[in-house]
Formats: structure tokens, sequence, C-alpha cells
């Protein structure tokens, strides 16, 4: 009898479960159809949506004149000009393949509602993923304040609301290491598959995985990645096997309508005699620390490897790439690494410094975004970057120094 209950007691409480998910899935779809349905079009959604639309229904290349001529009609009424964004699909095929499900819709708010639910979702993981890299053991309240952060700050608003993929590059990414972290390395060969779509904002820490990968003689994460963009590419071939080259085309014409600031742009903008040299000097000095820093994680903790991943996605935006406040997102596992060390080894007080630095980067992004300044991108990475040195320390040396102790002294004293 105890066991009859006990078993009906675990099926309503799955019931449950299965209840409340897709309820929260239904709201969460219903409340973005009921924002799209008031605001202005998606130039990151849009060309993706409407490629794999042409592709699936009319069996149009994504990357031809005609579906490029009906994005730029949705948006401007007519052909682009010059000057204007030419809204080509700047994403590869085989990765492309993935959206087909979302371009099976004619209605393109639909499709964007439920894009928003996939990012939504992938923050949400992105948040998890963060935190069991970072070591962080948290509270409820705590882990509440934290994915409210994670979803109020600015970067990740902007993200979702402009239907951008950058969310998803970073979970997978970051969800490549977990698996690392696991031993599950075919699956964290085919993470890795998945973020080749956005190489400016994540060809970087993409680069770190695969070496450390290669280093650490992790052959299965290399066999995952390559059987992965294997079947993909075999199937992109099969539906248009002049893809590439057009691809090609579309992404050249793209990057040279980008409007996006760089630390070129902005050095050239301040100091015109020297701007270009100075960006160089900087690219060359932030590549030549995380080779140092890279060298020094290979056979460390499984923090510290974490670290210097953080880091490698901090100085990314210092490289010289044109850099989207949306792809600043990333920035947020490092934040979260930042926070979680002080709180581990100052027990007392490194909470309080946690939430004093949580916040003050969550104003930053909302002070950058909404006031539009261009130069954002280089202060958030400038901040992300300081405070992953300040905790380097205990990173690289887990042992407490005296301050610690006396630090948690007094919380134990506290709680007696």
């Amino acid at each position: 009898m105890n066991q009859k209950a006990a078993a009906l007691r675990n099926t309503f409480t799955v019931l449950f479960i299965i209840f409340f998910a897709v309820a929260m899935l239904g709201g969460l779809f219903w409340v973005n159809l009921f924002y799209i349905q008031r605001t202005g079009l998606s130039l990151d959604f849009l060309p993706l949506w409407k490629g794999a639309n042409n592709l699936l229904i009319e069996g149009l290349t994504p990357y031809g004149e005609f579906t490029t001529y009906e994005i730029q009609k949705i948006v401007y009424g007519r052909a682009a000009g010059p000057g204007e964004l030419p809204l080509r699909v700047g994403m590869p095929l085989p990765l492309l393949l993935l959206f087909l499900p979302l371009g099976a819709s004619s209605d393109m708010e639909l499709a964007r509602a439920v894009w928003m639910v996939i990012l939504e979702i992938g923050l949400i993981l992105l948040l998890v993923f963060s935190l069991h890299l970072s070591q962080w053991q948290t509270t409820w309240f705590s882990l509440l304040f934290l994915f409210s952060l994670g979803f109020l700050w600015a970067f990740s608003v902007s993200a979702l609301l402009a239907g951008n993929a950058v969310i998803l590059l970073a979970m997978f990414l970051f969800g490549s290491m977990l698996a690392l972290r696991a031993s599950l390395d075919e699956l964290a060969g085919m993470l890795l598959a998945l973020s080749f779509f956005d190489l400016e904002t994540g060809g970087l820490l993409l680069l770190f995985l695969l070496v450390w990968a290669l280093l650490n003689g992790r052959w299965r994460v290399w066999a995952g990645l390559l059987m992965t963009l294997t079947i993909l590419g075999v199937v992109a071939f099969i539906i248009d096997s002049s893809w590439a080259l057009s691809f090609l085309m579309a992404t050249i014409i793209n990057w040279q309508a980008n409007v996006d600031p760089s630390t070129f742009s902005l050095f050239t903008a301040w100091f015109p005699g020297l701007g270009e040299r100075i960006a160089w000097g900087l690219a060359f000095v932030v590549l030549l620390l995380l080779m140092v820093e890279s060298q020094q994680a290979l056979k460390r903790s499984a923090l510290q490897w974490f670290w210097v991943a953080c880091l490698v996605v901090a100085v990314t935006p210092l490289v010289g790439l044109p850099v989207r406040q949306a792809g600043l997102v990333t920035l947020l596992p490092a934040f979260l690494l930042s926070a979680s060390v002080l709180v581990q080894h100052w027990p007392a007080i490194g909470r309080w410094i946690s939430l004093v630095i949580l916040l003050v980067a969550l104003g930053a992004s909302w002070l950058f975004v909404t006031l539009d300044i261009q130069s954002g991108f280089l202060w958030m990475s400038l901040m992300t970057i300081f405070l992953l040195y300040w905790v380097r320390w205990w990173v690289v040396r887990p042992a407490r120094l005296w301050a610690d102790r006396i630090s948690t002294e007094k919380s134990s004293y506290a709680s007696q």
C-alpha cells in the first residue's frame, strides 16, 4: 500500500512538473508575442527566418538575390540603397538547417515569439552552466537573485529583444566546458560544432577549447566535432551544393557594411595619428597575455581553466573585431565566477562585496545601452579583466590567506 501511494505521489509530481513547465513556456510565448506585435522588426532574426522560410517552402538558396531582396523589402520597402545594411543571411547553411522548424511558419511574429522562448531557455541554461563551472554553492534566495540579475543584465535584454543568437552561442560554448568537465567529450564536440556561426564573438574561446582538447589528448572532442560538422555539411551539400561560395560572398558584403564599433574605430576617432597603431598594440598584448595564461592553465584545476576561459571572453572585444552590444552577454559567466570566488574566500564580507560588484556591473550595462555609448564594450571588457585578476590569486592558489581565515572565524562566531 505504501509502495502504491509512493508511486502515485511520484506520478502526480511528474505530471505537475510537466504541467508547470508547459504553462511557463506557454506564458513566455504569449508575453513574447504581445511584445513583438507592438514593436518593430528584428534585424537579427529576420534574415535567418526568411532564409530558412524560402529554403524550406520555396526551395530557394538563402544567399540568393531574391531572398536578399525580400528581406530588404520587408525592412526598407525596396532594395537597400548605398549606406544601408544589406541584410544578407550570414549563417552557414549547415547551421541554418537548425532554423528550418522556425522557417516552417510563414508568420514571422509567431516564429519570432518561439525563437525568443528558445533564447530565454538558453539564457537560463547559460546561468546554470556558469554557476556549476564557478563551483558556487548558493542558497535558493541567492539563486533567485542571480537569475534575476542575468535576465535584467542590459546586454541579455538587448540580445533577447533583438532575437540575437549570441545567447545560444554562449550556452553552447560554456555548455561544452561543463560537458568536458563531466568527461562527456563527444557531447562537448557536438556543442562546439554548433558554435561556428559567430566567430567574431566566440571564435577565441572556441579556438582555446579546441587547442586545449588537442594538447590534452581529448580526441573524442574532435571526433564529436568532426562527426557533427560532417553530417550537417553533407545534408547542406545535398540541399545546395554551391552554398559555400554564396555564403562567403554574403559574409564579405555584410562585413564591408558593418557599422558596429571596434577598438580600431574607437582609437582612430580618439587619436587620429596613432589610433590604429594603438589598436594593433592592444590586440598583440592581449593575445600574448592569453597565450601565457592558457599555457599555465593546461594542467591546473578546473576552476583556473574556467577562469582562463572567462578571460578569453573578456579580452575578445579588445582584439579589434566589431562588437555588438548583445555580444557582451558572454561576459556574464566572468562576473559570476568573480563573485563566486569572493563569496567562497570571504564568507563574512564576500557576499556584500559581490552584491555591490554585480549591482555596479548591472548599472553600468544599462548606462552604456541606454545612452548608446559606443565605447561601452571597451569599459565593460576592462572592468571584467580587472575583476578576474582581482580574484586570480585565490583561483590559482586555493589555500586561504590570513585575512580569509579571520573573515571565516568572524563568520563562525556570528553563527554561534
